[in-house]
């Protein structure tokens, strides 16, 4: 996903910037697990992205997705942040709150941590 597809999603978890990317919906079928394959096709697309002067891809799963972070720590990248997405029972059109931790600096005696 590019930063112009980013901006027509109206539930926008990443909010890509200008030289970042996503890798969206990745799926490998039950019959070519644990070959390899996930983290070849990541470090394919990662490639690809460097080739089109692409900086950053980000790559988000459910916390809970082990075997998905497994293949994306293989594949070379690495764990940036989090993100938390509230939706109160009676919000709006479901939208609720996102939370982004993964661009957050925090400073201590004036360095980032």
């Amino acid at each position: 996903m590019t930063v112009e597809e980013d901006k027509r999603l109206a539930l926008r978890l990443v909010k890509l910037r200008p030289g970042e990317a996503e890798i969206t919906s990745a799926f490998t079928l039950p019959q070519f697990r644990a070959r390899g394959l996930y983290p070849f096709a990541i470090r394919t697309l990662c490639a690809l992205a460097g080739q089109r002067s692409l900086e950053r891809v980000f790559m988000i799963t459910h916390r809970e997705n082990r075997a998905s972070q497994r293949g994306i720590l293989k594949a070379g990248l690495r764990r940036q942040g989090w993100i938390v997405r509230i939706v109160p029972p009676l919000a709006p059109s479901g939208r609720g709150v996102i939370l982004r931790g993964f661009r957050l600096k925090w400073m201590s005696g004036g360095k980032s941590l």
